[in-house]
């Protein structure tokens, strides 16, 4: 079990610090052999590597020595040093502006309170020491499944937010794809309409597999009286206006989302997500209109499925909004291969994250909600999909609502209806 509660809200750490050349992953470790696994895990699941500025470099290369690794991974095997030059060669990495993400893979066994593994408390403590510092995101993942010791249990609980301390080096390293900056700027500007699959339909798909979502309308872009369109189909307000537009995932981040607009202020609205993301550089063919969607309120809940080559299907569950970092709360489960596994796998998700601020009725709710995405992700009509995402779910005071989807494919989904239920 690979829980996230830390590693989905420390990303908060880094939009703190100045503004970086290239947010990108450093791995550091004293094992050469960990430290290529985890860059091969990272080229594998498309999570960039941060590259040093010169002085960093130079700086490694006069620690490191002839037979250690001075670039990204850093890997001062060979070395024996100082443990304050050690702490100021890790200091420096931390603090390249070229760094997003630091990731430990820690490759040896947990350290206790014994005194024969007092070198391993100095070195782990020595990472999260300096994250506390520089408050850079820091990220320790166990490479080897192991039984959690009371002195990591202490370590962990002390830590600053920007620390998380994991295990299971190959799904932290696929979750990072959620959270890194430079993968969400990609998104934004990917152009590829066969692999992401525009929200308006996105809708449409979850509402067809059972899935509440809110009422919407797609308006095209020559659309006149977008506001008597609206009226007509006995929408009520307040209304979210979101571009629609082929390959676009991240539309809030180019401008392309309005909130709280009422009748008589839709065709405005339109105009302006239209415009803004136009000016952002996307392609004028690629934006189809508008979606006008009903607005719905509650707590959110952000809902994650994905694949991987070796480890299969998972579910990723969390709060979402500003309850991200006020409770965390976040997990990841394998789903396993058969319904019934499944089923039990997204009870339990629900009910660690939900069940910490509601009642067993509101589980179940949002649970039943889910099933039928997870199936047809797992075994139906979502099985060519490589990612799921229902980012929020709002959890309403008449039951969860869908009010937000992503799916990227390999294929493209037949034809459906642009309208939600």
């Amino acid at each position: 079990m690979l829980r996230l509660a830390k590693l989905l809200s420390i990303g908060s750490a880094r939009r703190k610090r100045r503004s970086p050349v290239s947010e990108g992953l450093a791995i550091i470790e004293n094992s050469g052999g960990a430290t290529a696994l985890a860059a091969d895990l990272a080229a594998r699941n498309g999570v960039a590597l941060a590259s040093f500025e010169d002085a960093t470099l130079d700086a490694l290369k006069r620690v490191g020595g002839a037979s250690s690794h001075v670039s990204n991974p850093v890997d001062l095997t060979a070395a024996l040093h100082d443990p304050a030059e050690i702490d100021d060669i890790y200091r420096k990495v931390q603090m390249d502006p070229g760094v997003g993400f630091v990731l430990v893979p820690w490759s040896v066994t947990l350290p206790d309170d014994l005194g024969a593994r007092e070198h391993h408390q100095l070195s782990l403590g020595r990472h999260v020491r300096l994250a506390g510092e520089t408050g850079v995101p820091l990220i320790v993942c166990a490479v080897t499944t192991q039984a959690w010791t009371d002195w990591v249990r202490q370590l962990r609980r002390d830590a600053e937010p920007n620390v998380a301390i994991v295990q299971g080096l190959g799904l932290t390293m696929r979750s990072l794809r959620f959270v890194m900056p430079e993968n969400k700027r990609e998104a934004d500007t990917a152009s590829s309409s066969e692999s992401v699959i525009e929200e308006a339909r996105a809708l449409s798909v979850l509402g067809n597999l059972g899935v509440p979502v809110p009422r919407t309308k797609l308006v095209g872009r020559q659309e006149l009286d977008v506001d008597e369109l609206i009226r007509a189909a006995g929408m009520t307000p307040p209304f979210v206006v979101k571009v629609a537009a082929d390959g676009l995932s991240h539309k809030a981040a180019l401008g392309g989302v309005e909130v709280g607009v009422g009748i008589g202020e839709i065709a405005r609205a339109v105009s302006l997500v239209t415009t803004r993301v136009a000016s952002a550089g996307i392609e004028s063919s690629r934006i189809q209109g508008s979606l006008v969607a009903e607005m719905h309120f509650g707590p959110e809940l952000m809902i994650g499925l994905s694949r991987d080559d070796s480890f299969g299907d998972y579910l990723i569950i969390g709060w979402g909004g500003v309850l991200t970092e006020a409770i965390g709360g976040h997990v990841v489960r394998l789903l396993g291969d058969d319904p019934a596994t499944r089923a039990q796998t997204v009870e339990q998700s629900v009910g660690e994250v939900v069940g910490v601020r509601t009642d067993g009725a509101v589980v179940r709710k949002v649970a039943e909600a889910l099933w039928p995405l997870v199936e047809a992700f797992c075994a139906g009509e979502l099985r060519n999909c490589r990612t799921v995402e229902v980012n929020p779910l709002i959890v309403d005071a008449r039951g969860p609502v869908a009010a937000d989807a992503l799916i990227v494919t390999d294929k493209l989904l037949p034809a459906e209806g642009q309208e939600g239920g």
